[in-house]
Parts: structure tokens; sequence; C-alpha cells
């Protein structure tokens, strides 16, 4: 009887442990899918390629929807076409960019003239970021993209130039004492060498620090540095097969561009304005910014804190992808990866400080931005001047003059588009 009475309360006691609600099995987080809008100017598809794969690799925990757009140009497969988006465009198509990338290189940012940015430093003090490791120079260049100084991007990449030289014809020992744009026209002069191609307007521009307008987005041009770039210009022009020409690190991303130049060539530094005066026409290249209707700005703050990280930065020094740090690795071992860079004097480009960076860019100044048709640039409005500084021989006074009614005409045509076409 008493084994009867133990087994039947051993009984309701595993029925009364059986009978508790069933726990539900444990269901996976919902991934989070990060849009990366990316106006990657320039950049070889390798290079692009890099990037998506190195950041889907360091976070493994999201999906990426890389966007791939080139002057906010977006293929719409169902209708066959290309069609172009404001950011609130983008969002009303269902595509809210967590993460955007633009060049600002020669132009204003879409980003910031469409009024589409949020203030990063009040969210950056819960991160690994320190605004004290990149550059000064591209940092304060961000900075002048908004009104009020408002840092609402980081640095992702800049632009480096020096000047190529044909191994050919030029002995780099007789440039030792050749150090400014007046000792180089003087030596091409002398030797009978052509360096016409060496005084590229873009980088002048970036170390004059031409102005186009002013803070009420009125075309005032900086005369005085106008015309002594002009003066610089005008005294490499000769004909004749080239010897020196300048060269910028972002021309190539693309390897198909050094494969172009038919003879063997090395660097030298970018010439200096003056002795004494040690600012180049180094510039910021690309920004990259979280989105301000992000729903997952956390993570995307996480991936950007990647992208200007030193392991990020330096891996893409290596392929030839100049980096935004003040660090001296990425200088040293610039283009060690890379099949364009890895034999050549990269120590070149960065023989000279950064270009100055203007107290503010002005929304219309686009330089290189096509506003819907590629007549309405900044620099096609430059184009017919350098034509009659060549067939007139205007003085650096009246070239300037020219400039600034050219830049007037294109000016006043971009101010009468749509808003959200700049």
């Amino acid at each position: 009887m008493k084994k009867l009475l133990s087994l039947l309360v051993l009984v309701a006691m595993l029925a009364a442990a059986c009978s508790g609600n069933p726990q539900p099995p444990q269901q996976e987080p919902e991934r989070i899918t990060l849009n990366v809008l990316m106006m990657y100017a320039n950049y070889s598809l390798e290079d692009v390629r890099f990037m998506k794969e190195t950041v889907a690799a360091k976070f493994p925990q999201y999906d990426f929807q890389f966007i791939d757009t080139y002057r906010h140009e977006f293929f719409d497969g169902a209708e066959n076409k290309i069609i172009y988006l404001s950011y609130r465009q983008f969002e009303e198509a269902g595509i809210v960019p967590d993460l955007i990338i633009e060049p600002v290189h020669v132009s204003s940012s879409p980003m910031f003239t469409q009024g589409y940015t949020r203030d990063l430093e009040s969210i950056l003090r819960g991160t690994s970021i320190d605004l004290s490791a990149f550059e000064p120079a591209y940092l304060n260049h961000v900075r002048a993209l908004s009104d009020d100084g408002v840092l609402a991007a980081l640095p992702l990449s800049a632009d480096l130039y020096a000047i190529g030289y044909n191994k050919g014809s030029v002995d780099p020992a007789q440039l030792a004492n050749v150090e400014t744009w007046q000792e180089l026209a003087a030596f091409a002069e002398r030797t009978g060498l052509n360096a016409a191609q060496a005084a590229s307007w873009i980088p002048l521009g970036n170390q004059f620090g031409l102005r186009y307008l002013n803070e009420r987005d009125e075309v005032e041009l900086n005369r005085d540095r106008w015309e002594e770039a002009v003066a610089v210009y005008q005294s490499l022009q000769k004909l004749g097969i080239a010897s020196f020409f300048a060269v910028s690190s972002s021309s190539f991303y693309d390897p198909m561009t050094a494969q172009q130049i038919p003879f063997e060539w090395d660097l030298l530094p970018y010439p200096k304005k003056s002795a004494g005066d040690a600012a180049g026409a180094n510039r910021l290249y690309h920004i990259a910014a979280v989105g301000p209707a992000s729903e997952h700005a956390a993570e995307a703050l996480s991936v950007l804190e990647y992208l200007v990280s030193s392991e990020y930065q330096l891996a893409g020094a290596r392929r030839g992808i100049a980096s935004v740090l003040n660090d001296s690795r990425v200088r040293e071992e610039f283009g060690a990866d890379s099949s364009v860079f890895a034999d050549k004097n990269t120590a070149a480009f960065f023989a000279l400080s950064p270009s100055g960076t203007p107290n503010r860019i002005s929304k219309y100044e686009r330089i290189y931005w096509s506003m819907g048709t590629p007549d309405y640039m900044l620099l096609t409005s430059l184009t017919p001047v350098f034509t009659r500084m060549r067939m007139e021989q205007l003085s650096p006074e009246e070239a300037v003059k020219a400039f600034e009614a050219s830049i007037m005409n294109v000016v006043n045509v971009i101010k009468g588009l749509p808003p959200d076409s700049y």
C-alpha cells in the first residue's frame, strides 16, 4: 500500500512539472539592411568592389544594399531608363539612405545643398572616432560646405597631385633645384621641353585658392589669385610632345589610365607657388555621412567609424586611394599594393601640404557637376576663355575679366534650375 501511494505521489509530481506552459522556440532577431548610397566618381569597379567586400566581411551581422549612382543617376529597370533623383525623391521611391558617400573635390555637395544632413559631432562622442586624427585641411573642407560650419559628414578619401615626367626625355637630377612654377617654366624654356600639361587648371585652382562665388552666391573672383594662376598657366603653354604632365592620384583608380601613357614615367613634387610657400594642390575627394532619415543610425555610424579607421584607411592607401588621416604610415605605404604606383616616387605626392580651403563653398560651385546637360558646368564656362588666351594673347587681367563674365552666364543658368537638381 505504501509503495502504491509513493508511486501515485511521484506521478502527480511529474504531471505538475509537465503542466506548465511550454516555452516557444526563440526567434532569430530580424536582420538589418543598410542602404549605402554611393556616388563613386572616378573610382574603378575594382576599388568599389574592395569597399563593398571589406565592409560586408567586417559586419556580417548586417545586410547591405549598395546603391551605385553617379551624379544621382539611377537606372530604373522597370521603365528601362535613367532617372535623376534628389535625396527626397530617393526616399519617396522607397530608398532611405543609411550611409551616403559623395565626391566633393571639385564641386559642392548635393547632400548639403539639398539640406539632407544631420549634425554628426553630437553623435560621435560614443564612438572611437577622433577628429584630431584627420588632416585638418580635409576636415575644414567639410565644414566649408555648410553655411554655419556644422560637421555633417566626415572626410573619406583625398586626391593627391604631383608632376609626372617622361623618363626618356627628362633627367630628374637636372631638376634638383627646380621647386617653383617660375623655375619649371625657365627649365622648360632652356631645355626646349614641353611642360604645358603640368599646368592643369583644377590643381592650379586648388593651390591658388581660386574663389568663384562670394557669401551671397554672386560671382566674385579673387582677382589677384586668378591673375597669378593665369600667369603660371600662360608661362608654360607651348606646342609639342609633353615631357611633363599633372598627375592626380584619383585618375589612376582605373589601371587602364596608366596603360594609355605612351612612355616610361615617374613622379616629381608639385611645384610651389613661390619659394618658401608649401601650399600644394592636394584636396579632399570623398565624404561620408549618416543619412538624416535613417532608422538605423547607430548601425550606420558603426560602419562609418570603420571607414575612417586607420585599418581601412591604410588598406585603401596601399591600393592607391589617398587617405584623409594625418598619419605617416598612410603616406609611407601609399600605393604599395598598386600595380600603377608600386615602382613610382609616391613621396612626391606628399612633398607639399594640402591646398587651403575657402571659408565657405557655395551651393552653386559646380566645376565638374553636370546640371542636366554637360553645357552647364563652370569648367565648361572657362574653356572658351582658354581658347581666347591662346588666340588673342590676352593679358592675365584681360583673361580674368573674361572668365568672370563667362562664369556669370553659367551661374545664372544654374540658378534658374529646380533646387533639387544641384
